[in-house]
């Protein structure tokens, strides 16, 4: 019309969602000394991190109850690891999410 016109930008609605279970991965990748995990869990509940060398034996593990949310997770907590190549898994109520480290000297 003469006077021009009037629209309403769209609108956006964004839905949350439960935070997914995800290894973010780890940190410091390489490393030279101590490793750790970012993890997000989408339910309290009971995870289990450990890390595996090249022949699929655990070097180190540990099982504790975490809060949903995103949590930092010590792997070596006072090890040494060998230099090499590791995979690292998080359990948690049947997943398991997997990625590799590699540790330097």
């Amino acid at each position: 019309d003469a006077f021009g016109s009037n629209v309403t930008p769209p609108l956006t609605i964004v839905f949350e969602q439960a935070p997914a279970l995800s290894l973010d991965g780890v940190f410091p990748n390489p490393s030279t000394g101590p490793l750790s995990a970012h993890v997000r869990i989408p339910e309290a509940g009971e995870v289990r991190l450990e890390a595996l060398d090249v022949a699929g034996r655990v070097v180190a593990s540990q099982t504790a109850w975490r809060q949903a949310g995103v949590h930092e997770l010590p792997i070596s907590r006072g090890l040494s690891f060998a230099p090499g190549v590791y995979v690292v898994r998080l359990h948690y109520r049947g997943s398991i999410k997997q990625t590799t480290a590699i540790v330097l000297r």
